[in-house]
């Protein structure tokens, strides 16, 4: 996923075009493109997941980030503190980069066991269309 660099700013976007998709294999074969280009970045640091998580997080999100950056901070530690900003950061790029409906529909299609047109390494390392 293309992401900006700076710090997070409420509704900046970036566009970009995906790969073409190969040509369709078969009558199970899904031939839309089912990855999302456009994204919010969150700079990783405290203010700015305090903000993503402000606009974009789920209730009560914020206070246990707020939380866990204090207990982190008590102990003197900055190992902690990393911790929690990673893990923050992950859950508050998230709620800021929400999946589309045709994202969802790939993930319970997935989740079903069905993988056509999901894209996936070989042996080899090569891209391969499943």
């Amino acid at each position: 996923m293309a992401l900006l660099g700076g710090d997070y700013a409420p509704g900046a976007v970036r566009h970009a075009e995906p790969p073409p998709m190969p040509p369709p294999v078969g009558a199970n074969h899904h031939t839309r493109r089912m990855a999302t280009v456009t994204a919010v970045a969150i700079q990783r640091s405290g203010p700015a997941i305090r903000a993503a998580l402000a606009e974009h997080g789920v209730s009560g999100q914020l206070e246990r980030f707020e939380d866990e950056m204090r207990a982190a901070a008590d102990e003197l530690d900055l190992a902690g503190v990393d911790a929690v900003l990673g893990r923050w950061h992950a859950l508050a790029t998230m709620a800021a980069n929400p999946l589309t409906d045709d994202e969802q529909a790939q993930v319970a299609r997935a989740k079903a066991g069905d993988l056509a047109g999901l894209r996936a390494r070989d042996e080899h390392g090569n891209w391969i269309t499943l």
